[in-house]
């Protein structure tokens, strides 16, 4: 039993993910002296935060053969509501509460159109991706809002553990915890991914698939807006460009960690080793004095890789799967008594 699951992990995506963990650790460590240092890899924690906690809600997405491309979008529009609330004498826990509702908005949005209008969710969320980031232009036009509570800035100096794990450290942890739980340890996690392997039969067995997607999408936005509050307080600032970008990390952090957009499979460990890859690349690069758009490439590059290591760890998997009922064909032969005349 423990070897075919040794086995099994060994011609996974998420093994894949974790040889090239040690490859880009060992790579981007010779660019700088202070990459192996317990306050840079709380760093590297920190900025990568707002990434996981988005590709956490993707994760689940891709599995059921849909994608949301407004997810940057949505968290500088919320971001954006945040910073209107926060600086207009509204409480602080109802400013919070209203941007997460407001990011459940906008992933509600994003999942009657898909699933109500069968639209395709590439389609629908770029013309959403580009709705959210105008709406955020037209709240706060070029302007920067920076009066924001004492209370809710620099949050990633506020530590639970020591002088290296902060509260959104914390927070995170429990995110994932939870996401993989429901992922894989609950009913809805099976219904996910029966829905994502054969939409058909899982809507005739009685899967409410549309629903499934709509509250998929759902907390998409809310976890996009939750991401935004983490910025926020990080920077202590909001602009209505916040977040732009940031759908090319969680793709690649998703999809390089092992799940498969034509759905059916994807693991939330396998969402962390690439976040963490990924977090290190660029951290690396960053401490390397590297310019921006060597970064960019890097990241575009990784998400080809993942496209493409998706592809030859099937086909490899299915290779040796073949030469194994092969031998067990032959051995069945030899076993059988020849007949005598």
């Amino acid at each position: 039993m423990i070897r075919q699951t040794a086995r099994r992990f060994a011609f996974s995506h998420e093994a894949f993910a974790l040889v090239l963990l040690v490859i880009a650790v060992a790579v981007v460590s010779q660019l700088s002296p202070y990459f192996f240092d317990a306050q840079n890899f709380s760093q590297i924690a920190t900025d990568s935060l707002e990434i996981g906690l988005i590709a956490l809600a993707m994760t689940p997405l891709i599995v059921m053969r849909e994608i949301d491309l407004s997810v940057g979008s949505t968290l500088g529009l919320t971001a954006v509501i945040f910073g209107e609330l926060a600086t207009h004498d509204v409480p602080l826990l109802a400013a919070i509460v209203l941007t997460v509702a407001a990011g459940g908005l906008a992933g509600l949005l994003n999942g009657v159109l898909v699933t109500r209008f069968g639209l395709s969710s590439i389609v629908v969320t770029l013309g959403t991706m580009a709705l959210y980031r105008g709406l955020a232009n037209a709240i706060v036009g070029d302007q920067t809002i920076v009066d924001l509570p004492g209370d809710f800035t620099a949050s990633d100096t506020r530590f639970a553990i020591g002088t290296l794990v902060t509260v959104p450290h914390v927070l995170f942890l429990l995110f994932a915890s939870a996401a993989a739980l429901i992922l894989h340890r609950s009913t809805v996690g099976r219904r996910i991914f029966f829905s994502g392997s054969s939409p058909e039969v899982a809507a005739l067995s009685g899967v409410r698939v549309d629903r499934l997607k709509v509250g998929l999408f759902v907390a998409a936005g809310m976890l996009a807006a939750i991401a935004g509050l983490f910025m926020t307080s990080r920077l202590q600032s909001v602009r209505a460009d916040t977040g732009t970008g940031l759908e090319l990390l969680v793709l690649t952090v998703v999809l390089l960690g092992g799940a498969d957009i034509r759905g059916g499979r994807g693991t939330i460990f396998g969402t962390l080793v690439a976040l963490a890859l990924v977090g290190a690349v660029r951290s690396g690069m960053a401490l390397g004095d590297l310019p921006d758009q060597a970064r960019v490439a890097v990241v575009g590059g990784l998400l080809l890789l993942s496209i493409g290591a998706g592809v030859g760890i099937e086909t490899l998997r299915r290779a040796v799967a073949g030469r194994r009922t092969t031998r067990r064909i032959r051995a069945g032969a030899e076993l059988q008594p020849t007949s005598t005349k």
